[in-house]
């Protein structure tokens, strides 16, 4: 779920407009937990992507049921047609999924270490001597996800369940890693959780590059649900609904 922009692969796999209606249907979307996007489905604020989803697609008729995945086991159930879709996903994880043209938000990829430690990131070379901790199946900046693979040695990955970055950030506090790689939004919002201010500090923004509900190409609806999704979040900000449920989570908007 860190990421970069869409360009001839957004052109290829974008949803083209909506040519007929599409009758009410149960729409199933999963994930990992990646609060504030995605959070515990049965928690009132479950994330503020699901709170939009079931909104928009609610006002067409549409149910949203919502689960949390281990997210490259989600991938490859909306891929084969599985699920209707993946909450988070980027250009970059885009075979077999449509994109809409509006995106859940903005992820800023960011470096993560204890307070002090007066690291400072100009390249993959800085992490020399460091070990860096991500969650398997993630992918980040182009530069850091080729660092990763040349260097397995000098990685620490932890699986993409809901605990994935609590046991990053504990390894962190316990000096059994260095530094961690995460989206920004979601880092913050973990270490608001965990009352971690004063001990962890952000040493190091990438670009921002948005992320999506990526549907399944393998689903006759999904570029309908697409149009939807486009249709209904720009409703959404023009009335200002969107800014008042981002609000809720803390998080402005990104337009």
């Amino acid at each position: 779920m860190a990421i970069q922009f869409l360009t001839a692969l957004m052109t290829a796999s974008i949803m083209t407009p909506l040519t007929q209606p599409v009758k009410a249907e149960v729409i199933h979307l999963k994930a990992d937990k990646w609060c504030p996007y995605l959070c515990e489905p049965s928690s009132p604020k479950p994330g503020y992507a699901i709170e939009l989803a079931k909104i928009i697609f609610g006002r067409r008729g549409h149910e949203i049921k919502y689960q949390l995945m281990e997210w490259k086991e989600s991938l490859e159930q909306a891929r084969e047609g599985k699920i209707n879709g993946v909450v988070g996903s980027s250009a970059v994880q885009g075979r077999g999924l449509i994109y809409p043209i509006e995106p859940i938000g903005i992820s800023v990829n960011i470096l993560l270490t204890r307070k002090g430690e007066h690291f400072t990131y100009n390249a993959p070379q800085s992490l020399q001597g460091r070990l860096l901790g991500v969650i398997a199946g993630y992918v980040y900046e182009p530069e850091l996800d080729r660092y990763i693979a040349a260097k397995p040695e000098k990685i620490q990955t932890v699986s993409a369940d809901e605990t994935a970055l609590d046991q990053l950030l504990t390894l962190l506090m316990s000096r059994k890693l260095d530094v961690v790689a995460e989206d920004s939004n979601v880092a913050i919002s973990k270490i608001r959780e965990l009352k971690l201010n004063d001990q962890v500090e952000i040493t190091h923004r990438f670009d921002e590059d948005p992320v999506f509900i990526g549907f399944s190409a393998a689903l006759p609806t999904s570029t309908a649900y697409a149009q939807i999704w486009t249709e209904g979040m720009r409703a959404m900000r023009s009335s200002g609904e969107l800014l008042t449920i981002l609000n809720r989570y803390g998080i402005p908007d990104w337009r």
